[in-house]
């Protein structure tokens, strides 16, 4: 055996030693090769992940941002640690303290990453761990105000039908290791004191109390990102008052961590946000920072900062526009079947504005048309570079654009130009467009005559959708991801669906379910005999190049 088999050999040996798990990537972001405790860890046997994308084990929880940054830094120094959150086969959502080297050739270019991930945490058990032991840890709950009211309780109140609140959830933790020389004591003064505060503070807070010995926990109403930083900023330095007055030793073991995730963006359940907020504060922790403040997902530029004309209009025109693609999948025979699109902005910091952020000013402006224009011709482009003769693409379509006279015969323009059958192209609607029910039938008609598939986007009336859908003639449902996470709430007749779901089989709707984010949710429709899902249980909203790197993808678990 030559020198350079006997290193290659003794490398394997101690990687497949290794107690945590360890993945080599090509320079395409490609799974080479992987450990026992990387399968063990992610649940994907070595055949399933060898071949596959990196983003398989990704939770959906990081943007794109958050991984180009990782690149950038890797780059120049080579060697990256932190946090990430990733998802395992089965679901599960977990945290791991996250090494990645970059393997340069002798010019420097990039060949291999080697990633290693170690200090598994499961955060979905941590968390209910969290929920379920509340009250017993809850001493101080009859100092406040809102007594009565648990965080469930709250949490079912203010994100129910009819309500459009936007709120944070902030997490405050006190951390005092028994090497420090504060004491137990002195934790559960401080943590008292500051709940007293937080009680006080009401007029600021909707609710305040206890999660258990260690978390406080705090729901403010915000509307913009920007003024909640703001507000964790000046609430570290009101808590740390309370600190020194109590004569708390700052030693390195005792800390003060505050994290926040906001509701709807960073999700829309209680253990979804509680997720974000405690990974995130844990993420804080693997970064060795003390008293100080972190809010859930790369920033991107708020509508504070309003983006402006001329900026939207210098987008549109110099690739600062950009889609995102997210996977429809078939559970019948574990396949990518059809992908929609979904646009972004990129803002002058390298975020990324979602379309609520940068839609008024274009709608202002009367810059909609064109940038709609734009989505469908890109989408097209893109799915050439895909070549694949069996992916359905679905683009969003609103109703102004859908209703222009000239729409038909740009969408027949664009499909003769980039060569696509326009039977693999699917037109979502929503039923915005009842009341312009007839001029909206004469289009669906035109296009379902070309080949076009017609999709409903089913909101949260679901008879209103279906008598929409059958009015004018389409073919294809999508039930909202409100359904899923008002079924996983219990919020939703289950009847009510059970109804329409048996309808729309019996007349061959095809139906997707969108939101997909648990095993649960899924469960819930299979068992009603649907097939077509799309959610980060599957995969996340990805770029063109992300896409374009998935052959097939990886086993489902079938409950």
């Amino acid at each position: 055996m030559d020198t350079t088999g006997l290193e290659f050999k003794l490398i394997n040996e101690l990687i497949e030693s290794s107690q945590d798990g360890v993945f080599v990537l090509n320079s395409f972001n490609k799974i080479v090769l992987n450990n026992v405790a990387g399968s063990r860890i992610t649940g994907y046997s070595p055949a399933e992940l060898i071949g596959q994308d990196a983003l398989i084990l990704g939770s959906g929880l990081h943007d794109d941002s958050y991984f180009q940054k990782i690149e950038k830094f890797l780059a120049i120094n080579l060697r990256w640690q932190g946090a990430m959150i990733n998802r395992t086969r089965t679901g599960q959502v977990y945290l791991a303290n996250a090494l990645i080297i970059r393997i340069n050739d002798d010019e420097g270019d990039l060949q291999f990453y080697l990633l290693r991930l170690s200090s598994v945490q499961i955060l979905g058990d941590l968390v209910d761990s969290v929920i379920t032991h509340m009250p017993q840890f809850d001493r101080c709950r009859n100092l406040l105000p809102n007594s009565d009211l648990s965080l469930s309780d709250f949490f079912e109140e203010n994100t129910g039908d009819g309500n459009n609140n936007t709120f944070a959830l902030i997490l405050l933790k006190i951390e005092a290791t028994e090497t420090g020389s504060s004491t137990r004591p002195d934790h559960d003064r401080l943590s008292d004191k500051m709940i007293n505060y937080l009680s006080s503070q009401l007029q600021q807070f909707a609710f305040a109390g206890k999660l258990n010995q260690d978390y406080l926990v705090c729901i403010a109403y915000f509307q913009q990102r920007h003024s909640l930083e703001n507000f964790l900023g000046h609430l570290r330095l009101a808590l740390i008052s309370i600190m020194n007055q109590e004569n708390i030793p700052s030693d390195p073991q005792t800390s003060l961590a505050i994290s926040a995730a906001l509701y709807p963006e960073n999700g829309f359940y209680l253990d979804t946000l509680l997720v974000k907020a405690v990974s995130t504060m844990l993420h804080a922790k693997t970064i060795n920072k003390q008293s100080s403040y972190f809010i859930d997902e790369p920033r991107n530029k708020s509508t504070d900062n309003l983006i402006t004309y001329s900026y939207l209009k210098e987008a549109l025109n110099s690739e600062g526009l950009c889609l995102y693609y997210q996977p429809i999948v078939s559970f019948e025979n574990s396949q990518i079947v059809a992908i929609e699109a979904f646009l972004r902005c990129k803002d002058d910091q390298g975020g990324l504005l979602l379309p609520n952020e940068f839609f008024p000013i274009a709608e202002k402006y009367q810059l909609l048309p064109a940038i709609e224009k734009w989505v469908i011709s890109q989408a097209l482009q893109d799915m050439n570079m895909i070549k694949s003769s069996s992916l359905r693409l679905h683009v969003n379509v609103s109703a102004s654009q859908f209703l222009h006279p000239n729409f038909y015969q740009e969408v027949q323009e664009n499909l003769q130009l980039y060569h696509f059958p326009p039977s693999m192209l699917s037109i979502e609607i929503t039923n915005d467009l009842m009341t312009k029910q007839q001029a909206a039938t004469i289009t669906v008609q035109q296009l379902q005559k070309s080949g076009i598939n017609i999709a409903v986007s089913c909101g949260y009336s679901l008879f209103t959708s279906y008598r929409f859908m059958t009015e004018i003639g389409a073919r294809q449902i999508k039930f909202d991801r409100y359904y899923a996470r008002k079924i996983y709430e219990r919020k939703v007749d289950q009847s009510e669906i059970d109804i329409m779901l048996k309808q729309l089989m019996l007349q061959n709707s095809e139906v997707i379910i969108e939101g997909i984010e648990r095993e649960d949710d899924l469960e819930f429709f299979v068992t009603r005999g649907c097939n077509l899902f799309q959610g980060i249980f599957f995969y996340p909203p990805m770029t063109i190049d992300q896409l374009m790197t998935f052959t097939r993808l990886p086993p489902l678990v079938k409950s």
